[in-house]
């Protein structure tokens, strides 16, 4: 009998009984010895055992033999050749964050279950069996793993999730199915393995198959940011993202040796030199793909994909694309001459001025997007020019002047230690502009949000 045994992963679906989870054609079944001598008719092989754990804490021997998931088939056949689909697919089923559960976990081997035990391991690989004595062999999980030992939940309640399952069973090379491999391809943690580059070609790869792109059509760059855009919104920056993704891409599967770059050409050498410059592209790449797959599964059941899933990857990309320049107009403003005396007095386009840069800090700012890393001067400056600023309006809440003043003192003797312990007291949420806000306030909120540097993505 042809089966699957994954080490380093147990699964679990509220409400599942007798610790059988189906999923398309496969069954998941928790490795216990009743499981393998019940449904298998034979015992469970004494050759598994050289799969251990981590040591314990101070000791040197391996930890106990690791009990995983057995992932059986009534049709061996469909199990073979689509075994990495299904892996994918389980992996999407769980999938939960900002940087999910490392692709390591995940690792399979291929059994075939003679209906006798032996004392030889062999490992089937792409260049054939390896074969061992199992007294000479221990193999330890991937460094990768240490500390995860959790069940991994399957949600199979989800629409999209739903979808996936069928398709998986009725159409195994359909393009989503696809996009979930590719994407599953993307969340090894060895770098040896998976290096950074190659993630974001595969980014690439789950785009284009759950955005239904034609691998024919050339202008895969143009194509993909053009579908971005209709997701999302229209926005130039977002189109400069994209291409700067794809140049990566390109770049890492096909080389760049050529010094010198046609005329054509150098308008996506500096959209990928900004992709590069910007922080945490990973993650944010990663959002967007998983959050493109999971509406175009919505879509293709027929369903509108909910506005409020907490997948959406909206808030995350205007993030990555507008934080720097939020932050460089807030230094703009307050490192002007006599900025202090203007804000104090701000009306007219300088009031709007001032609530379109809060509502912007609130809405879509993220200190780790900030393309070169703050100085501290230039953060304790804004801060104390706003907070000095909501002190002075002529017709200041006794409340807010209050709040404003102690922030003054803060950024007067930069005292971090102090002014975090005050936000994490006094504003420990970030909150939503919804404009009509005093002008006190609205200054008093801008220190705020400026000073959320020290709590949030600094340790001072």
């Amino acid at each position: 009998m042809y089966a699957l045994w994954m080490p380093y992963v147990t699964f679990h679906v509220r409400g599942t009984r007798n610790k059988r989870i189906r999923i398309a054609l496969a069954e998941l079944w928790t490795d216990e010895d009743d499981n393998w001598r019940n449904e298998l008719g034979c015992d469970r092989p004494t050759w598994l055992s050289c799969f251990r754990g981590f040591p314990q804490h101070g000791e040197s021997e391996l930890g106990e033999p690791l009990r995983g998931t057995l992932i059986v088939s009534t049709d061996e056949h469909w199990l073979r050749l689509h075994a990495f689909r299904l892996i994918g697919v389980l992996y999407l089923l769980g999938d939960q964050g900002s940087y999910g559960e490392p692709a390591e976990r995940f690792k399979y081997v291929e059994i075939r279950i003679p209906g006798g035990d032996h004392d030889l391991v062999k490992m089937w690989t792409k260049k054939g069996p390896l074969t061992e004595d199992a007294d000479s062999l221990a193999v330890s999980p991937p460094v990768e793993l240490r500390g995860r030992c959790t069940p991994y939940r399957l949600d199979v309640t989800r629409a999209e999730h739903d979808t996936i399952i069928d398709l998986l069973e009725t159409s195994p090379h359909h393009r989503l199915v696809t996009a979930c491999w590719h994407y599953f391809m993307a969340q090894f943690g060895d770098v040896f393995h998976s290096p950074w580059l190659q993630d974001y070609a595969r980014y690439c790869s789950c785009l284009e198959a759950a955005l239904d792109i034609s691998p024919f059509g050339g202008n895969l760059h143009k194509s993909v940011a053009n579908r971005l855009e209709e997701t999302y919104c229209k926005d130039l920056k977002l189109q400069e993202w994209a291409w700067g993704l794809y140049s990566v891409r390109s770049a890492y599967n096909h080389g760049s040796e050529s010094a010198t770059v046609p005329e054509t050409m150098k308008h996506l050498v500096a959209a990928q030199e900004a992709f590069l410059d910007r922080q945490a592209n990973s993650t944010v790449v990663r959002s967007v793909a998983k959050d493109v797959l999971l509406r175009a599964l919505a879509t293709h059941r027929g369903v509108t994909p909910n506005p409020w899933s907490p997948d959406r990857a909206d808030s995350i990309l205007r993030a990555c694309l507008h934080s720097d320049d939020c932050w460089q107009s807030a230094k703009k403003l307050t490192q002007a001459k006599g900025s202090v005396q203007s804000a104090a007095v701000a009306t007219g386009n300088a009031l709007e001025q001032l609530e379109q840069l809060l509502h912007e800090f609130t809405a879509c700012f993220d200190w780790q997007f900030v393309v070169a890393p703050p100085d501290t001067k230039d953060v304790w400056e804004a801060i104390g020019v706003l907070s000095l600023a909501a002190t002075k309006v002529s017709n200041g809440n006794a409340k807010v002047v209050d709040e404003a003043e102690e922030l003054v003192a803060f950024a007067g003797n930069r005292r971090i230690d102090e002014i975090k312990d005050w936000l994490n007291c006094s504003r420990p949420m970030k909150a939503e502009y919804a404009g009509g806000t005093s002008l006190e306030e609205l200054l008093l909120s801008l220190a705020v949000e400026v000073a959320r540097f020290f709590t949030q993505y600094r340790s001072g």
